[in-house]
């Protein structure tokens, strides 16, 4: 009995610093931020970022939710996400993922659409016009199965839904490719075959439709007049 009275009086000494503890550190000057550390950010500059941020300089580095800042940072258009993590004494580490530029949409204005066909912002920049344009936010998937077949053609400069689950597809050099709905890491492949079986006559390709069925006899070609 004796023994659990001890124990009794410890719990309660020491529970009733809790409270105590937890107002010092959420409230201590010494654990105030004075520094944010931005990583990550290339187009969502470390300036624009402190801008945003700002709000939580001089704010108690452990009573600021930290979600929050996340919220925050996020409000950037080139931010996709953002963590965030308490750098005791004075500092908060800020590590943001940017979006990747993939295309623009035309909807009043140019949009500059992300990987997932989000449209995070309106196209400003040299490089961001020169980005592909597409039609729909499905477009994207086209374009990024091109990239990972090794964008056989070269470059695209316009995708657009044609109707009947088709793409069409125009490249810079004047090629034109019409692409089914399904399975496009396959159909790319296929003009990978197709030009590579025409060697230095591919210049001369002006058309390829390339179905959604693996059999590579089922393409249809032609070819530019002279």
């Amino acid at each position: 009995m004796i023994r659990i009275g001890i124990l009794g009086i410890i719990f309660l000494v020491t529970g009733s610093f809790i409270p105590l503890i937890y107002v010092w550190v959420t409230s201590d000057s010494g654990l105030t931020i004075r520094t944010i550390h931005i990583q990550g950010g290339v187009h969502a500059r470390d300036e624009e970022l402190q801008l945003y941020l700002s709000e939580f300089i001089g704010k108690s580095l452990y009573g600021t939710d930290l979600k929050r800042v996340q919220k925050v940072a996020g409000q950037h258009p080139w931010v996709r996400s953002v963590r965030v993590r308490r750098q005791p004494p004075q500092a908060l580490d800020v590590i943001v993922v940017e979006r990747e530029a993939t295309a623009l949409l035309k909807n009043h204005k140019l949009w500059v659409l992300d990987l997932h066909g989000v449209a995070f912002k309106a196209a400003e920049t040299e490089e961001e016009f020169s980005l592909p344009q597409v039609s729909s936010p499905e477009c994207v998937g086209v374009l990024e199965a091109h990239r990972r077949v090794s964008q056989p053609g070269g470059t695209i400069v316009q995708i657009e839904s044609s109707g009947a689950n088709q793409f069409r597809v125009l490249f810079a050099s004047g090629l034109e490719v019409l692409l089914g709905s399904q399975n496009w890491d396959e159909q790319w492949k296929k003009l990978v075959r197709v030009l590579n079986q025409l060697g230095n006559k591919r210049e001369l390709l002006a058309f390829v439709y390339l179905d959604d069925t693996p059999k590579s006899n089922q393409i249809a070609v032609r070819f530019k007049k002279r």
